[in-house]
C-alpha cells in the first residue's frame, strides 16, 4: 500500500484537498509539519486546491499563512464548499475578486431570509450559541451544557456544529428542511461530518469548484497549469468518504470520475465506500490530519520522485478503455392540497413536454374510483396525454404485486406509443407505484416517472424513496431496481378516502421510522388524540386531528427521507435503521399469501422486535410497555395475527433469519430498540460476516433464537391476559 500510495502522490500535478480533520483538525491551525510538508509539494511543482465549508479567511489564518508567499500563486482556496474559489498574486495575497461566486445570485432579502430562519432555530431550540474554537476549547468552554453549539456564519455557508447530542442533531436538521421546504430560498441544509449542519447553496457541493476549476484555462494557467491534468496526474485528499457517515468528501470524486485516486483518512470501512470508485484507505498509525502528516513524512523520507517502475508494486497492465457510469439525479418531494384540482399548476410544472401516460390505482370501491378518474381525465385534458389506465393492485384480499400486473402495465405502455422522452405517471398506492415505477424503468430502457403516492403507507415510506420492483417465486420484491422518480407529489386529500385498515398501516409504518430515528415524532403519536376509528372520515370531519395528522405525516416524510438519503443505492453498507420490522415481516406476508398486508406484517416484527429487546436487557420493561401502549392505541395488535405468530413462530424464525442474512449481504443486522425511548441498535449473529463494534450485540444463533422464542411467548401471553 505505502508503494502505491508514494506513486499516486509522486505523479500528482494537481491535488484536491479538505481542509477540517484532513490538514488541519477542527477549527485549529494545521501544525508546522503540515506546513512544511505543503511547501515542500508545491517546491516540486504540485499545485493545490483546499475546498472547505469554511470561509476564505478562516482558510488563509488555518493552512495557507503557513504556506510561502511566493508560493502561494500554486493555490486556490474554495470556500463554504464551492460556493466562491480564489486565488493569489504575486504577493500572496488574495486577488481582490474571486474567480466565480454562487452567493451573487442571492438578493438582499433572500440573504436577510436566510438567516432569519437560523434565528428562529436558535429561538425554538433554546441554544446558547458560541463561536467557532477547536473542539477541546469549545468541550472546556460548555462541557455540561446539551443545548450549546458553535455557530460559524461565513456568508456563503452558515454551520451549526452540534457536539452533545446525536439525538439534538436530527431535530435541529428535520425542523430546518421543514422551514426551508416551505419558502422560496436556495438554500440546502446538510449533515455533514461528526456534528456539523450545514447551510448551503442549493445545487453548490465540492464538485462545483472542481468542475469550475478544471473548465478553466485562465484558472489553470494561473496556478502554472499549462492545460488541464490527465485523470492520473490528479489526486484527492479527504476524510468523508463513506457513504454511511454522510459522504461529502465523494464530491470530489462527482466532480472529476473514477479514474482519479482519492485517499481516505478517517480509516473508513471500504464496504461503506462507494463502488466504482478508486478510493483507497491510509493504513498508517494515525489518521486524520495525523495520518496526512505520516503519508508526506513517508514520501518525502523516502525520496519523492520515486517511480512507479521503481516501486514494482504497481501493476502497468494497460486497459483499452475505462467507461464512467454514473448517475446523480435528485427530485423534489412536494406536499400539495387538491393537487388534481384544475386551477391547480404544481403537477404541471413538474412534468416535462412530451407526451405522458397515467396509471392510477382500480383498488378504490367504485364510487371513490370513478371520481377519481374523472379527476384526471379533467386535469390532464391540458396534457398530450396517451391514455389514464387502471392497475387492479389487489383481488380477493391479496397483494397482486406480480409479473402478470407488471407485464400489463407494459403491455399498455408498449399499445400507448409513449416516446423515450415520455413520462409515466402512478397514482396510487405503493403497490402500484412499485409495478408502475419498474415499467417505466424498463420500458425502451427508462422513461421519465413521476410519483403520486395517495395512501398513507405511500406517503411516509414506500412511495417517496427510488426502490420499484415486483414478487416472484413466492418472494416479496425478488425483481426489482433503484429507480429515482422525476418527482413525488404528496397531496393529503387523498388520505380522506382511506378505510381505517390502510390507515393502520400506514401509521406502522410511522412509527418505524419514529421509533428509529424521530423521538418528537414517536412522542406526538403517542399522545395526540384519538376517539373512535382513525379513518379517512374521521379525519375529514375533525379540523384538529387533520391538522395533527398532516404535520405528522410531513414529519415522517421528511424522516425517512432523512435515513434513506444516507445511501439511496445501499451501495456502501446494507445496515440501515429503516429495516426496523423487516426481518420477520416478508415471511408473514408470503406465508399468509399476502392476506397481511405489508403494514400490518411490519407491526407485528416491530413488537416482537420490542420483546426481544427487553429479553436480551436492552430496554427496561417500562420502554416495553410505551411501545406497546403505542401499539393498541392504533389497533395495530389483530386477534387473527397474533393467531397467525402462534402458529407458526418456529418456521417464521427458520425462514427470516438466513433469508434476513442472505438478502442483507452476510449480516443478519436486525434492528431491535435500546436504551431510550426512541432509539435503536443492530444485531448479529456471530457466524455473520461483520463483528465489528457496529453492533450492540453479537449473538450466537442459540441466544437469538432463545431470545425470539421469549419474545413470542410474551408478547402472546401478554395479548391474552389483555383480552
Amino acid at each position: 500500500m505505502t508503494a502505491i500510495l508514494k506513486t499516486v502522490l509522486n505523479r500528482a500535478k494537481l491535488i484536491f484537498s479538505d481542509v477540517d480533520e484532513t490538514v488541519a483538525d477542527l477549527y485549529a491551525p494545521a501544525t508546522e509539519v503540515m506546513s512544511d510538508n505543503l511547501n515542500l509539494l508545491i517546491g516540486e511543482g504540485k499545485s493545490l486546491v483546499f475546498i472547505s465549508g469554511q470561509g476564505k479567511q478562516n482558510i488563509y489564518q488555518r493552512v495557507v499563512r503557513g504556506i510561502n508567499p511566493s508560493l502561494r500563486r500554486h493555490v486556490l482556496v474554495c470556500e463554504c464548499s464551492g460556493a466562491a474559489t480564489w486565488g493569489f498574486d504575486q504577493n500572496g495575497n488574495y486577488h481582490s475578486a474571486p474567480y466565480y461566486s454562487e452567493y451573487d445570485v442571492f438578493t438582499d432579502r433572500q440573504k436577510q431570509h436566510w438567516r432569519e430562519i437560523i434565528d428562529r432555530l436558535i429561538h425554538d431550540f433554546s441554544l446558547s450559541v458560541y463561536p467557532a474554537m477547536p473542539l477541546s476549547e469549545f468541550l472546556s468552554s460548555a462541557p455540561n451544557s446539551q443545548n450549546a453549539i458553535m455557530v460559524d456564519d461565513r456568508g456563503p455557508q452558515i454551520t451549526f456544529e452540534v457536539v452533545h447530542s446525536q439525538e439534538l442533531r436530527q431535530d435541529i436538521f428535520s425542523r430546518a428542511k421543514e422551514m426551508l421546504d416551505a419558502v422560496d430560498l436556495p438554500v440546502d441544509v446538510v449533515l455533514a461530518g461528526t456534528y456539523a449542519i450545514d447551510f448551503t447553496i442549493k445545487g453548490v457541493t465540492k464538485a462545483t469548484a472542481v468542475k469550475a476549476i478544471l473548465r478553466s484555462p485562465q484558472i489553470l494557467g494561473d496556478i502554472g497549469l499549462s492545460s488541464c491534468p490527465r485523470m492520473d496526474e490528479m489526486l484527492v485528499l479527504g476524510d468523508k468518504f463513506s457513504m454511511v457517515n454522510g459522504g461529502t468528501d465523494m464530491n470530489f470524486l462527482y466532480g472529476l470520475n473514477d479514474r482519479v485516486t482519492a485517499i481516505d483518512f478517517r480509516k473508513e470501512k471500504r464496504e461503506e465506500l462507494h463502488p466504482g470508485y478508486t478510493i483507497l484507505v491510509w493504513d498508517g498509525a494515525r489518521e486524520l490530519h495525523g495520518g496526512l502528516e505520516e503519508y508526506l513524512r513517508l514520501y518525502f523520507e523516502t525520496g519523492a520522485n520515486t517511480t512507479a517502475a521503481n516501486t514494482g508494486s504497481v501493476s502497468t497492465r494497460e486497459k483499452a478503455a475505462r467507461v464512467s457510469l454514473r448517475e446523480n439525479r435528485g427530485y423534489d418531494i412536494i406536499f400539495e392540497d387538491n393537487l388534481l384540482d384544475t386551477n391547480n399548476t404544481r403537477l404541471e410544472e413538474t412534468m416535462p413536454d412530451d407526451a405522458c401516460v397515467v396509471f392510477y390505482d382500480q383498488l378504490y370501491d367504485a364510487q371513490v374510483g370513478n371520481r377519481l378518474r374523472g379527476d384526471l381525465q379533467r386535469y390532464f385534458a391540458r396534457f398530450d396525454c396517451l391514455g389514464i389506465y387502471p392497475l387492479l393492485t389487489s383481488q380477493n384480499g391479496c397483494e397482486k404485486k406480480d409479473m402478470a400486473l407488471l407485464c400489463q402495465a407494459l403491455d399498455t405502455l408498449g399499445r400507448s406509443g409513449l416516446s423515450r422522452r415520455g413520462t409515466v405517471v402512478g397514482v396510487g398506492g405503493g403497490v402500484l407505484l412499485d409495478v408502475v415505477g419498474l415499467a417505466a424503468h424498463l420500458f425502451r430502457r427508462s422513461v421519465n416517472y413521476i410519483k403520486i403516492p395517495t395512501t398513507l403507507i405511500g406517503q411516509v415510506d414506500a412511495g417517496i424513496g427510488i426502490k420499484v420492483g415486483v414478487n416472484y417465486g413466492g418472494r416479496k420484491n425478488l425483481i426489482g431496481a433503484f429507480y429515482p422518480p422525476l418527482a413525488v407529489l404528496i397531496d393529503m386529500n387523498f388520505i380522506f378516502d382511506l378505510s381505517e385498515s390502510k390507515i393502520e398501516c400506514g401509521i406502522a409504518e410511522m412509527i418505524k421510522i419514529a421509533a428509529t430515528s424521530d423521538r418528537q415524532l414517536l412522542e406526538d403519536m403517542l399522545h395526540v388524540p384519538r376517539e373512535g376509528r382513525l379513518d379517512g372520515g374521521a379525519l375529514k370531519s375533525d379540523p384538529q386531528i387533520r391538522e395533527d395528522f398532516r404535520e405528522m405525516i410531513k414529519r415522517a416524510c421528511m424522516s425517512t427521507i432523512g435515513q434513506l438519503s444516507l445511501d439511496f443505492y445501499e451501495a456502501a453498507s446494507l445496515r440501515r435503521l429503516a429495516d426496523f420490522g423487516h426481518t420477520f415481516s416478508s415471511y408473514i406476508e408470503e406465508k399468509s399469501g399476502y392476506r397481511i398486508s405489508h403494514g400490518y406484517a411490519v407491526a407485528i416484527d416491530m413488537l416482537l422486535s420490542v420483546y426481544m429487546a427487553e429479553s436480551l436487557g436492552l430496554i427496561a420493561a417500562e420502554v416495553r410497555q410505551r411501545y406497546v401502549a403505542l401499539f393498541e392505541r392504533y389497533a395495530l395488535v389483530k386477534r387473527e395475527h397474533l393467531l397467525f405468530v402462534r402458529q407458526n413462530h418456529a418456521d417464521m424464525y427458520d425462514v427470516s433469519i438466513p433469508s434476513a442474512i442472505k438478502h442483507r449481504g452476510g449480516d443478519l443486522n436486525h434492528v431491535v430498540p435500546a436504551g431510550e425511548w426512541g432509539n435503536a441498535v443492530f444485531l448479529n449473529l456471530d457466524n455473520c460476516r461483520d463483528r465489528s463494534d457496529a453492533y450492540a450485540m453479537i449473538l450466537s444463533n442459540e441466544q437469538l433464537r432463545h431470545a425470539y422464542s421469549s419474545a413470542v411467548y410474551r408478547l402472546l401471553k401478554d395479548c391474552d391476559n389483555r383480552d
